[in-house]
Parts: structure tokens; sequence; C-alpha cells
């Protein structure tokens, strides 16, 4: 039996899509005449994989200052 550990969970979290849902309606917020950053980080929010996606570019050293 194999046997799941939380190293493979996480390894294939990567994987994982994002809410067409979520992600459809951000971009129809963020192409809005006035965004606001609160509810942008409340839209990334509802989605676990866009949330932790955006947290990885985030803290990326490529797009670091």
């Amino acid at each position: 039996m194999n046997t799941l550990t939380l190293d493979d969970v996480i390894a294939d979290f990567g994987q994982l899509p994002a809410s067409p849902e979520v992600v459809m309606n951000l971009l129809d917020y963020l192409n809005s005449d006035e965004v606001d950053h609160d509810v942008v980080a409340q839209m990334i929010s509802m989605d676990p994989v866009l949330a932790a996606k955006s947290l990885r570019i985030a803290n990326s050293s490529f797009y670091g200052m």
C-alpha cells in the first residue's frame, strides 16, 4: 500500500489549477476603472491554490527588490 505523506501533498499542490470562477471574477475586477487592493486580496483568498501561487510569486527572489 502506498502511503501519502505531507511532502507528497505539498509537491502536488502546485499542479492543481485555480478555480476558473475565481480567476474570471478577479480578471473582470482588475479590468475595471477603480481597483482596491483589499478587494483583490479578498478575491485571491477565496481560492487556496491561487493564494498559494500568489504567495510563491510574491516570495520569489526573482521578483524581489
